[in-house]
């Protein structure tokens, strides 16, 4: 082991010395006190414009003025440094006129598909500050943190609303836009089981894992399944690595889901769930359809997108799952159309989140029935009649919106048909599914 000069020992502490002192520095993205400051601002189907916090008040905030109903509305600022890579946290206080229930998209942008983002669920009608840590925002597309040309801040289809913005600011922290390894395993697992928690990596994945179990038994079969899902759905070797989070038990794993913002109702409802920035679930055979099913998700928002609706996500992940399981998704559900027991599709195409629906009698609006409808509606548009259109239809729905009226159009002008006659050739189809050939 050779002995480092005192030169490269004080370049360390000098390199160290800086990065502490950076700690806890702002930049400010825009002050609204300054003249010219609306010059790096721009609205996008709204206006923008100075006004006094309080009445009687000489200081300045942003007022974000929407009035008519467009597809989306957004603002821009420009002052935020090119390369974030040294934030960890974005900083604003805000508040609306009279409270908004609409989610606001919060983004940093290098191109309107790649970007990363986070989502305020409500606004309220009092002065908030919001502290966004950059590290739990999602990456879209393949966003590069050293060339973001701006903040966005996004409503979709929403109206006759007034937003006052103040005070935005970065703030740096050590490890900066990422946490540390240490900080990673902390947050997923929480610091008691911290000690417990061994990071795995393979050709495609990262896993972090308490589970004894997992560390032998998972990486391999994991590999096996992505090389299958790769296979029946497309894509390439997974770039950058896929963070995967397997908890020892179910009850740690709903502990995360609450620490990543769910309620614990709702996190009881998961056996495990994948995006395309980490799948996680509880240690459970790798064989599994349920690491089928998640996983298939996270390649699917990599691949292709997040979007299209739950019915669409589902529907793709179960098919993956089932085919396997060597079963066909059509098949399987071909019993309930010819007895009727199906959601008409608009109704269908409609529902917000398969998973939250519930009908104690079993009936085709259970969660059950939901997620095997969305499967085999799903394998009719890809091995069906449609099947030539639908081919780069997927991408393109992926990418789209969770709007169902516009993903409804958008199919239809997919598949050079009404959404009634589409229905009409899948309960046809559907009734008698061919055979699915082996691949």
């Amino acid at each position: 082991m050779r002995t480092m000069s005192g030169q490269i020992v004080l370049a360390i502490a000098l390199a160290n010395s800086l990065s502490m002192a950076q700690t806890g520095q702002t930049h400010a993205i825009n002050d609204f006190e300054s003249p010219g400051c609306l010059t790096k601002v721009r609205a996008d189907h709204s206006r923008v414009s100075l006004v006094s916090e309080q009445a009687g008040q000489t200081g300045k905030v942003l007022q974000w003025a929407i009035s008519r109903k467009q597809p989306w509305t957004a603002i821009t600022f420009n002052g935020v440094p090119s390369d974030v890579r040294s934030y960890r946290k974005l900083q604003f206080r805000i508040r609306s006129a009279a409270g908004v229930s609409q989610t606001l998209a919060i983004r940093f942008e290098n191109t309107s598909d790649e970007f990363l983002a986070h989502h305020l669920q409500s606004i309220s009608s009092s002065w908030e500050t919001v502290t966004i840590d950059l590290p739990k925002m999602r990456a879209h597309g393949k966003f590069n943190p050293k060339r973001v040309s701006g903040l966005v801040l996004v409503f979709f289809n929403i109206q006759n609303t007034t937003v006052f913005l103040d005070d935005l600011q970065l703030i740096k922290a050590e490890g900066g836009w990422k946490y540390t390894d240490k900080e990673l395993v902390a947050s997923l697992f929480g610091k008691k089981r911290a000690s417990k928690v061994k990071r795995i990596e393979t050709a495609n994945f990262v896993i972090y894992t308490d589970s004894s179990a997992a560390r032998s038994k998972f990486p391999g079969a994991l590999e096996k399944t992505c090389a299958f899902v790769q296979k029946h759905m497309g894509g390439t070797q997974l770039k950058p690595k896929l963070p995967v989070y397997i908890f020892q038990r179910p009850s740690l794993y709903w502990e995360f889901c609450v620490r990543q913002g769910e309620s614990m109702d709702s996190a009881k409802l998961s056996m495990g769930h994948g995006s395309g920035e980490y799948f996680a679930t509880y240690y459970q055979s790798p064989k599994s359809a349920v690491v089928t099913h998640e996983l298939t998700h996270s390649l699917f928002h990599r691949d292709y997108g997040p979007y299209g609706g739950s019915w669409f996500q589902e529907g793709s992940a179960v098919f993956i799952e089932d085919l396997h399981q060597k079963k066909s998704s059509a098949f399987t559900f071909s019993s309930r159309l010819r007895s009727g027991k199906y959601l008409p599709l608009k109704q269908f195409m409609e529902s917000k989140r398969l998973i939250d629906e519930h009908n104690v009698r079993g009936g085709p609006k259970n969660a059950g029935s939901l997620y095997a409808q969305a499967g085999a509606f799903f394998e009719f548009l890809m091995r069906g009649p449609y099947a030539a259109k639908m081919k780069n239809g997927v991408r393109t729905i992926a990418q789209s919106t969770d709007d169902p009226a516009r993903v409804i159009a958008l199919l239809e002008r997919t598949l050079g048909a009404k959404l009634a006659e589409i229905e009409r050739e899948w309960l046809k189809w559907g009734a008698k599914p061919p055979k699915v050939k082996k691949r």
